[in-house]
């Protein structure tokens, strides 16, 4: 199945607060855009709530959600990707805590797919 709407998540993690959008989901999103493929980014570092990222999965209407995982606070992610996953909705994980511990991620958090290093070709 090709996704044409993904929704690429930074969840918080407590007791960072970020100052400036992460690169590599930057990144991810620029080639999901020139590659034709529809997307948009909400970055809870950046001070968005739980709420404000449903009211985007429920304005946006993404194919797939896509969350970054650290290792630091990955329990965070598994109870948003929980919540996700009672919208209907597909969830993918990366990031270093994903790439370094998929099988555990996969089993973990009820995503469907786990991303190892690189998520552009994934």
């Amino acid at each position: 199945m090709r996704y044409k709407r993904i929704l690429l998540c930074i969840p918080p993690m407590k007791g960072i607060i970020s100052f400036y959008p992460w690169t590599g989901v930057g990144y991810l999103s620029t080639w999901l855009s020139e590659n034709n493929i529809e997307n948009e980014v909400i970055d809870m570092t950046l001070g968005y709530t739980v709420k404000d990222l449903f009211h985007k999965i429920d304005e946006f209407c993404p194919d797939i959600v896509g969350i970054s995982m650290m290792t630091r606070g990955y329990h965070v992610p598994y109870e948003i990707i929980s919540k996700i996953k009672e919208k209907n909705v597909a969830v993918v994980v990366g990031g270093p805590h994903a790439s370094i511990f998929r099988k555990q991620v996969l089993v973990g958090s009820k995503a469907d797919f786990v991303v190892k290093l690189e998520g552009e070709y994934a």
